[in-house]
């Protein structure tokens, strides 16, 4: 009697799990004819072998209290993987309607009502709700640094992140030992068998969330297979795509070519339940920026969190070298961030390994004037200089930030999210994440050796086949990109506004902007003539005309109101650890000028390295910038001016 009942446990226990590995993906859809995007269960059938069973349990601690925490403790543990369920949606306006409300005709504005929010089903983009589990006292972001108003503490960092068994080791190590078979309040299943094992027995991974953003882009399914194949432990990785597709022409992302009942073992088939898909018609897509906002989104407490691009190759063993390079900064607010080298000519396709151990540092950046509007202007991050690693040893600290390769903790993705309403933004989201990671106290570093490779539509790595760019729908969308633009700057503080907490029903804060025209002495009195002894006299003669024209010309100051949309400031705005000030200052950004100081890649290395580790707080937890004094000026001008603070 008894060993039929246990039967019937097990039976109920195994039926229990299966139905929880099948609801635990979750696909999006946005119609182009309906922005109000229902969710369906995915198709995919998700591997119930033996190898597969240790990626759906995990210890959890239900209830805990934070206050209680010693600061050397581990945070709660989370489930893993932990997919987005029915109930975590929330329902937007398109960002283009909030920016521009009568500017993107895919989108249209129904005027009934007169107000910009009053919208009809079809601005409305349904998306999941950030990660904020409620014993964090229903606010993350506020208990960690209430917004960026504090440095989060130890303490606070060891709170965030889910930690797994190794799948080899617990394979060894189950035998016949009792499994117990749970289900918490989100319906994830939990399992308790490790309770009953010595600590020492199991090899705990800290567990890693990809976030990748691909537009139409035929190359994302080989990135995904590559993220697992070319990992150690591919256990402890979780995928979130956000899919932006021609419904009509283009594959999703994660669909496996073969049949997942017949070819189980198949990667996109295998790893089905750690990948997370929103698809979004591509008519629809306004950007890196919004699309990447949707995967922060996804994130779901995840110890670590990778932002990559679509069209990538990986090391053997990324992960392990990826987690060794982050630990050896000695620094929880540590950023590995960097651009990445072209595949060919990097990348060995037979052994899966790096075939050069050059990569590049972040160090080369300068104004551009915005297309649409010269008066606003922001930092463009050009080529960056290659080469093989002058810091021995450990990463190299640098003051920029990429967005095609980012790896830090999972605390990264819930204080710096991106910006809900930047849409059509492409230059600019670089030093939009940067800029406000920075005043939060994140510090960027560049690998000691790239783990990742890119696939770039010019240059050796070209593929024949057309590559499509989210600009192919521009016209849908005009006069936004230049709103956002002046968000941008406004909410980075960089047109002179201030954090105002109130700012969240999305009014529009104006700021007074003095502008320098320039005008010539000489153009009233005789234009025409100019021109013509430019054309008669030889190249020098005509050239030393132009500088003695240049001379005549008066600064002539004119002030312009520049207004921006506040919508959520707070939310997508700086912190207060540091300012903004302080980072153009530190590396030598004249914002009134726009000009930026030369050469800063010939003190990024052994000279920034030095100077700025020693002012690495005891507890790990970030630079202390308030007691470094040194502000980079070129050294071709100036010297190395850096040389007296080494």
């Amino acid at each position: 009697m008894l060993s039929v009942e246990r039967t019937i446990i097990f039976s109920v226990a195994f039926m229990l799990l299966w139905l929880s590995l099948t609801l635990i993906n979750f696909h999006l859809q946005i119609s182009k004819d309906n922005l109000s995007i229902p969710s369906r269960t995915s198709t995919l059938i998700p591997s119930v072998s033996k190898q597969s069973k240790p990626f759906h349990v995990q210890n959890m601690v239900e209830q805990i209290n934070l206050a209680s925490f010693k600061e050397e403790n581990a945070g709660p543990k989370v489930p893993f993987p932990q997919s987005i369920h029915n109930e975590e949606w929330e329902t937007h306006l398109h960002p283009a309607v909030v920016m521009k409300p009568n500017s993107a005709s895919e989108v249209e504005k129904d005027d009934a009502e007169g107000s910009s929010n009053s919208t009809n089903s079809k601005h409305m983009i349904k998306m999941p709700k950030f990660w904020n589990p409620e014993y964090f006292g229903g606010d993350v972001r506020k208990w960690l640094g209430d917004y960026g108003e504090n440095l989060i503490s130890p303490h606070q960092a060891a709170a965030i992140g889910s930690i797994i068994p190794s799948s080899t080791d617990y394979d060894i190590k189950v035998g016949d030992a009792e499994e117990v078979i749970e289900s918490n309040e989100e319906g994830t299943v939990v399992n308790v068998l490790l309770d009953k094992l010595p600590p020492d027995e199991v090899e705990m991974l800290e567990t890693i969330y990809v976030t990748i953003a691909s537009y139409r882009d035929y190359r994302c399914p080989h990135t995904v297979e590559a993220l697992f194949e070319q990992a150690t432990h591919p256990e402890r990785v979780r995928v979130g795509i956000v899919d932006q597709l021609d419904l009509e022409e283009d594959e999703s992302c994660a669909k496996p070519k073969r049949s997942c009942k017949k070819h189980p073992d198949d990667t996109l088939c295998k790893f089905s339940h750690q990948i997370d898909v929103f698809e979004m018609d591509a008519s629809l897509a306004v950007g890196p920026v919004f699309a990447r906002h949707i995967g922060d989104r996804m994130y779901r407490g995840e110890y670590f969190m990778m932002q990559s691009d679509a069209h990538m190759e990986y090391v053997k063993d990324w992960d392990v070298e990826m987690i060794t390079q982050w630990k050896l900064t000695n620094n929880e607010m540590a950023v590995l961030s960097t651009y990445v080298s072209e595949v060919v000519g990097h990348y060995d396709y037979d052994s899966g390994r790096r075939s050069t151990d050059t990569r590049p540092i972040m160090c080369a950046t300068d104004y551009d004037i915005d297309y649409y509007n010269s008066n606003l202007a922001y930092l463009m991050h050009g080529q960056q200089p290659e080469g093989l690693a002058g810091v021995k040893g450990e990463p190299t600290l640098h003051p920029l930030w990429a967005a095609g390769f980012s790896f830090a903790r999972g605390h990264f993705a819930v204080q710096v999210p991106y910006d809900q309403y930047l849409p059509m933004v492409f230059q600019g989201e670089e030093i939009s994440i940067g800029l406000r990671a920075f005043t939060y106290g994140y510090d960027f570093y560049a690998p000691e050796v790239s783990m990742l490779f890119h696939y770039y539509s010019t240059g050796p790595g070209k593929k024949k086949r057309k590559v499509n760019k989210f600009w192919e729908h521009a016209d849908s969308y005009e006069g936004v990109e230049s709103e956002s633009k002046a968000r941008l700057l406004g909410i980075l503080g960089m047109l002179g506004s201030e954090i105002d907490d109130s700012s969240t029903s999305g009014e529009r804060k104006e700021v007074a902007l003095m502008v320098k025209n320039k005008k010539d002495s000489k153009e009233e009195e005789n234009v025409e003539a100019d021109v013509d002894v430019s054309e008669e006299e030889e190249p020098e003669a005509a050239d030393n005309k132009s500088k003695g024209d240049t001379e005549t010309f008066e600064d002539d100051e004119e002030e312009i109101m520049i207004s921006w949309n506040a919508i959520d400031e707070r939310k997508y705005g700086r912190g207060l650890v540091r300012t903004v000030q302080k980072f153009l200052e530190t590396f030598g950004i004249d914002e009134e000028s726009r000009k930026v100081q030369e050469n800063l890649c010939d003190f990024v290395g052994i000279p920034m390295n030095t100077i700025f580790l020693k002012n690495l707080r005891k507890d790990a937890m970030g630079i202390d910038y308030s007691k470094i004094d040194y502000k980079f000026k070129d050294p071709e001008e100036y010297g190395k001016t850096w040389e007296k603070f080494m």
